[in-house]
């Protein structure tokens, strides 16, 4: 289940191209939406959020954001909704909050983690594949997972974990179609020998009797043409005589 992370916050005004002087001063520019109000450019330090964030998985994760100038000392209930990641420096870029209410249930997307190792795998040689990521929940923003884990060691060769097998925590309600599959044992393909480079494959020829040896082959054309000449040798004899 989820739990709640505190965190301080300011307005921001830096905007387009100050918001690079922002990331370089160590803040990270980020928004608040949601629950039918305007949306409020904030900044928070990117210590401080590295540090908050440490040990956990950032989706779904829910904040108490305290805003500098806000009146209201108990913050802003928000649920972290997309995260912009640099892929070279590995720092984060922008974060978006959802406003959330804890009285109000939600939908959102949690990930699917596999534990054990599939029978299929372990004694029928089989491969494992993953054929859905992720599911669609609802429930209240601190009954939220960080993963639902499900146990595929019972899975055999050829068969699926659906998404009716899983069981979601208490309070958790599964929205994909139960007839989906999760995980599979799928199995490996014999691939079929290539040629090396420079052999020749030449086509099975079947012939009907047995195939005479090369000498064979040689006398029984010299005899051939011994009886084709024979009848044309004998009128010729006739003509002499005559």
């Amino acid at each position: 289940m989820s739990e709640m992370l505190a965190l301080g916050v300011e307005e921001r005004v830096e905007k387009g191209k100050s918001v690079k002087r922002l990331r370089k001063s160590g803040l990270i520019p980020a928004v608040i939406y949601g629950e039918g109000k305007p949306g409020i450019s904030v900044k928070v330090e990117a210590r401080e959020f590295t540090r908050a964030i440490k040990g956990h998985s950032i989706e779904n994760l829910i904040f108490s954001l305290n805003l500098s100038n806000e009146k209201n000392k108990k913050g802003t209930t928000a649920l972290v909704r997309d995260v912009q990641i640099d892929p070279l420096k590995d720092c984060v870029l922008h974060v978006d909050f959802l406003q959330v209410s804890m009285k109000k249930k939600l939908r959102t997307r949690v990930r699917i983690e596999s534990k054990g190792e599939p029978m299929g795998v372990s004694q029928q040689g089989g491969i494992l594949e993953c054929t859905l990521r992720e599911i669609e929940i609802e429930c209240f923003p601190l009954n939220i997972p960080e993963a639902l884990v499900v146990d595929v060691s019972q899975v055999g060769l050829g068969q699926s974990f659906f998404v009716r097998d899983i069981e979601p925590p208490e309070g958790v309600t599964i929205l994909t179609a139960p007839d989906i599959s999760v995980f599979s044992v799928a199995i490996p393909k014999v691939e079929e020998e290539v040629p090396k480079e420079g052999e020749k494959t030449e086509p099975e020829v079947i012939a009907k009797g047995k195939e005479p040896a090369p000498g064979e082959a040689a006398e029984g054309a010299q005899v051939a043409a011994q009886k084709k000449e024979a009848p044309a040798q004998k009128e010729a004899e006739k003509k002499k005589e005559k």
